[in-house]
């Protein structure tokens, strides 16, 4: 129960950055790539704190064997990046937090490809989050702007998070994983700044929304990879694409002004409802 709240709340929070973000980004106060410099940092400095624990308590060596897929893994992060920053700041946040949820399913699948068996109950929770998206299209509650970058972060993400898994299936360590990708991706951030002009991204931190922009997202990444410790991955996965759906309605109505918020609660209902029937 305390790892789904903190999930929540990690969701809440990643939300207001998030949200800040796609403001600044319409007022030309940041670029894709400051918005994802802000993104991540303190993410990546607060992932850096779990790394020198983990590798204090035993050690470094031994924990990246799967680095041919840990390489691929790292372009691939690099168009997610660009993919979900491109989805956030030029689709409504309702169509990204509602099509986002298509990596559930997806993955799913993957699993049945792999020789995995499927309950009933995820065979209804893929039916119930499909009908979701039918109704949303039926009742032009999907909003189509942005929305290649959406399904483009959907598609891709099925491979970089069955990558991840098939990492830390096979002997790497998550808290080293996420810190190297997370390094990599700042690294890249960096260096398109550099060639757009910005000799000096860290003063972006002098600007208190930046701030608090970087810092919700990063303790939103502590929380929830803390919550994965607590309770299984599936279940936190439900939760935080669960949550995500409702705060990125209610984000997209009360900020951004989004319409046809009565179609996009009922979807809500059966997301949530199909995201716990696939957690079976």
């Amino acid at each position: 129960m305390f790892g789904i709240l903190l999930v929540v709340v990690g969701s809440f929070l990643d939300e207001i950055g998030i949200s800040i973000g796609k403001r600044s980004v319409r007022r030309k106060k940041e670029n894709i790539y400051s918005f994802g410099f802000l993104n991540l940092f303190l993410a990546t400095v607060f992932l850096g704190f779990f790394a020198l624990y983990f590798v204090w308590q035993y050690g470094i060596f031994g924990h990246l064997p799967m680095l041919s897929t840990f390489s691929i893994r790292i372009v691939l992060e690099m168009f997610q990046m660009y993919f979900a920053i491109r989805a956030i700041t030029e689709a409504e946040r309702t169509t990204n937090g509602f099509l986002s949820t298509g990596t559930i399913p997806l993955l799913l699948l993957v699993d049945i490809l792999l020789g995995y068996s499927i309950s009933g109950f995820q065979v209804i929770g893929m039916l119930c989050i499909s009908l979701g998206v039918l109704f949303l299209f039926i009742n032009h509650g999907i909003h189509k702007k942005g929305i290649g970058w959406v399904i483009a972060g959907t598609l891709n993400g099925v491979i970089t998070i069955s990558l991840y898994k098939y990492n830390i299936s096979h002997g790497n360590s998550w808290q080293i994983e996420q810190f190297f990708v997370h390094v990599a991706l700042v690294a890249f951030c960096l260096f398109m700044l550099y060639r757009l002009g910005m000799r000096k991204p860290f003063r972006l931190f002098l600007k208190p929304y930046a701030i608090i922009q970087s810092a919700t997202i990063g303790i939103a990444s502590v929380l929830i990879s803390f919550a994965y410790l607590l309770a299984p991955a599936s279940v936190i996965v439900a939760a935080k694409r669960s949550s995500t759906v409702i705060f990125s309605v209610v984000s997209g109505s009360a900020v951004f002004h989004e319409k046809k918020v009565g179609v996009k609660i009922i979807a809500t209902f059966a997301f949530i409802v199909g995201i716990i029937l696939l957690t079976f």
